[in-house]
């Protein structure tokens, strides 16, 4: 298992070449970065209590009763929390937009540092 996190982490950090990505890595850690630079959603189970690093400044989904999954766009920040019964849309009321530095005009690239969530809907299930 041990060997397989350290080729992972290997191949990810191989693929971290242009400067771009490099100074974005900077910004937040390598598999946070990568997940910025290749991904539009972040998905997890709150139950496997995953560390969000940097992506997450507090977790949407807490306060909320037995939320089974969450999928948060990387792209504006909105959230949704599946739960027994119910699907919660979040929005954060905090974020940090990351820009592309190499670039003449800053492109956002993906929102970081997620927190101060707010229930903007509920939808009940079944």
């Amino acid at each position: 298992m041990a060997a397989l996190a350290v080729v992972l982490v290997v191949t990810v950090a191989m693929s971290v070449t242009s400067p771009r990505e490099r100074a974005v890595v900077r910004q937040l850690g390598l598999w946070d970065a990568w997940r910025c630079l290749h991904t539009a959603t972040y998905v997890y189970e709150p139950r496997w209590n995953w560390l969000h690093g940097a992506l997450l400044a507090e977790a949407p989904e807490a306060g909320l009763p037995d939320v089974q999954n969450v999928k948060v766009s990387l792209h504006s920040g909105e959230a949704i929390a599946r739960a027994k019964g119910h699907v919660y849309v979040l929005q954060p009321g905090q974020l940090t937009v990351v820009t592309d530095p190499q670039g003449t005009e800053p492109r956002p690239l993906c929102v970081t540092h997620l927190g101060k969530w707010q229930i903007v809907g509920e939808h009940a299930l079944g």
